[in-house]
């Protein structure tokens, strides 16, 4: 996207969010591809904002293998990435690598509508 100087930040944002979103049926290598793109969107409106947006890593499982996962969980959980949101049908995967991964975390089950904390790391 070619930004013109009578262009503001949030006319680019903007324009970003009213993109169509994403098919979520992202096969392994498409989301793989897709990982850069979405973290150079991640810096570009970190940057542009002043503001760190909410990463939201939804049902990754499905899309990627465990290890690929767990790879980007320990990118993700450097610090200037600030918040995120992982969701996942699956606990056991998620579990394990939130046990290997080091950092804050705070980890929350939604059971017929109610939210309830489940686990949370030690620091």
């Amino acid at each position: 996207m070619k930004r013109t100087s009578a262009q503001s930040v949030g006319d680019i944002i903007n324009q970003v969010l009213r993109q169509e979103r994403l098919d979520v049926r992202l096969d392994e290598q498409r989301a793989l591809a897709m990982w850069p793109t979405l973290v150079g969107q991640f810096e570009f409106l970190k940057e542009h904002t002043a503001l760190t947006p909410i990463l939201l890593l939804d049902d990754i499982f499905d899309k990627l293998d465990a290890s690929r996962v767990e790879s980007i969980i320990e990118v993700v959980s450097d610090e200037r990435f600030g918040q995120i949101f992982i969701t996942d049908t699956n606990r056991t995967h998620l579990d394990e690598i939130v046990r290997r991964v080091s950092g804050d975390f705070a980890m929350f089950g939604v059971e017929n509508g109610v939210c309830s904390l489940i686990n949370r790391s030690n620091q």
